[in-house]
């Protein structure tokens, strides 16, 4: 997949990016070849954020519902059932909101 400008691109669509250069998965895969993906063994070689991992998890199920029209669908299921959800980290700031207006500025 040729990447013109990563800028443009949903913060989801870089989580793809990065799977499809660290997946096995071939460019003639089918929608179905995602339920034989090592998801457990992918998020443990991920080398990216939590972040990173979960905008790639919301993805897979995004594209999946969209695919097949139904969030309850057998094969979006099993995807998502053995597909690893990292836990959150909570993000504090250190820096004021005045610095961060004039950074925008």
């Amino acid at each position: 997949m040729a990447v013109p400008n990563p800028y443009r691109l949903e913060r989801g669509d870089l989580s793809v990016v990065g799977f499809e250069q660290k997946s096995d998965l071939k460019e003639s895969a089918t929608i179905a070849d995602l339920t034989r993906v090592d998801w457990v063994a992918l998020e443990q070689t991920w080398g990216e954020s939590s972040a990173d991992w979960n905008h790639l998890r919301a993805a897979v199920s995004k594209f999946l519902s969209d695919t097949m029209g139904d969030i309850h669908h057998t094969v979006r299921r099993r995807v998502m059932e053995v597909f690893p959800k990292r836990p959150d980290v909570e993000r504090i700031p250190d820096i004021t909101p005045e610095l961060l207006w004039k950074i925008v500025e």
